[in-house]
């Protein structure tokens, strides 16, 4: 269970669309609710989303930053400064783990459609199991999972209207979003625009163009009926106005996430 922080009261939303969103493109995330926790005082709005790993096995969740310190044990996992798509191929490579970059890279684009500026090196992961036929230990990546970061969560309601009617905004707003990951060149590890890296993992790494063309290639219509239902079952009820998701939220989600889908496949493809 997961409440928002105080400043942004809605982002409990986020974690809620981000499954929904995450299931229409084919990107594993948890199956997340809206859900109340009754405390002593009075009942708190936040989101309740499915465990990553099952109790009941030797499931084991090796976070990111276990593989970097793993390979650097010098690596800050307090600040990330060192977090790079190079470092994270590194790590993966040197674990025999090479295979599992193209779906950490689908993480990423749908990091960058959603807006998600929070993918730390603890808020991915890998779900290591036993393989009891080959007597050894199988890896996977696991469900994006701490998703709230994302969405328009920090928007202002009265700032909505101009990422319905007033394009411009929009789109400075969608080309200044910045994700965790940094990219590495040399000794420098530069903060970069999740538009400028997916632009780069593109040009290293040829198949991540089909990917890209495939995850913004959606339908809109049934996209936008995904948003409506989550925005509308906010409003159902009154216990909670004060947490509803506005048609004008609606309207704004929407006309992003349609416009960061054209804007990287313009910008790569």
């Amino acid at each position: 269970w997961k409440a928002s922080i105080a400043r942004f009261p809605l982002e409990f939303w986020s974690e809620v669309l981000a499954f929904h969103i995450g299931t229409f493109l084919n990107v594993p995330v948890p199956i997340t609710f809206p859900s109340t926790l009754v405390a002593d005082e009075a009942p708190i709005a936040g989101s309740l989303a499915q465990g990553i790993t099952d109790p009941t096995t030797s499931e084991l969740l090796v976070h990111g930053g276990d593989l970097l310190s793993g390979v650097n044990p010098s690596f800050d996992r307090t600040k990330g400064e060192k977090h790079s798509y190079q470092a994270v191929k590194h790590a993966l490579d040197h674990f025999g783990l090479g295979d599992l970059l193209s779906t950490l890279t689908r993480l990423f684009i749908f990091d960058a459609l959603i807006g998600n500026s929070d993918r730390h090196q603890e808020n991915w992961a890998l779900v290591c199991r036993v393989d009891e036929n080959k007597l050894g230990l199988r890896y996977a990546v696991a469900p994006a999972f701490d998703n709230g970061s994302s969405l328009l969560r920090e928007v202002a309601e009265d700032k909505l209207h101009l990422f319905v009617t007033d394009s411009p905004r929009r789109r400075k707003y969608i080309e200044k979003g910045t994700p965790h990951l940094r990219w590495e060149e040399g000794d420098m590890y530069e903060e970069v625009t999740h538009l400028d890296l997916l632009k780069r993992i593109a040009a290293v790494d040829p198949g991540v163009t089909t990917m890209i063309n495939e995850m913004t290639g959606f339908d809109p219509s049934e996209l936008k009926a995904i948003i409506h239902r989550v925005c509308a079952y906010s409003r159902m009820g009154e216990e909670f106005p004060e947490y509803f998701l506005s048609s004008e939220r609606e309207k704004a989600l929407f006309e992003t996430i349609i416009e960061k889908a054209s804007t990287i496949r313009c910008s790569i493809l």
